[in-house]
């Protein structure tokens, strides 16, 4: 159980003393494209829910089975110096599944730029 806040309250002591994450997660919503890098070929999206240095918690209707090896793909916010946006490729594992999502652990990511933003 994630110790978290969202719409159901406090999370409980026994729930924070269970928490094994040795990084802290930040919520997050982006949109995410994903496929598997295996034989079994499986594509989607979702929704992120949050977001740690080493892992990731994706929303899906999708039935994403755990050790399944998965490349994400997701618009960053943020720009670089002269409008560059930025996507996010990251490549890793899924380690938990449950109804409507899956938490992947990061093998590698790296950012790619995706052109340059329209003028505004």
């Amino acid at each position: 159980m994630l110790p978290t806040t969202r719409g159901r309250g406090a999370a409980t002591a026994s729930e924070i003393a269970n928490e094994r994450r040795t990084t802290k997660r930040f919520p997050i919503e982006l949109a995410v494209f994903y496929h598997t890098l295996s034989s079994r070929a499986i594509s989607g999206a979702g929704l992120t829910r949050d977001m740690s240095s080493h892992g990731l918690l994706i929303a899906s209707g999708d039935g994403i089975d755990c050790g399944t090896t998965l490349e994400i793909r997701m618009a960053w916010p943020g720009e670089l110096d002269g409008g560059a946006r930025l996507q996010l490729v990251v490549t890793g594992r899924v380690v938990r599944c449950e109804p409507g999502a899956f938490a992947l652990t990061f093998k590698k990511y790296e950012f790619r730029t995706r052109g340059r933003a329209p003028d505004k």
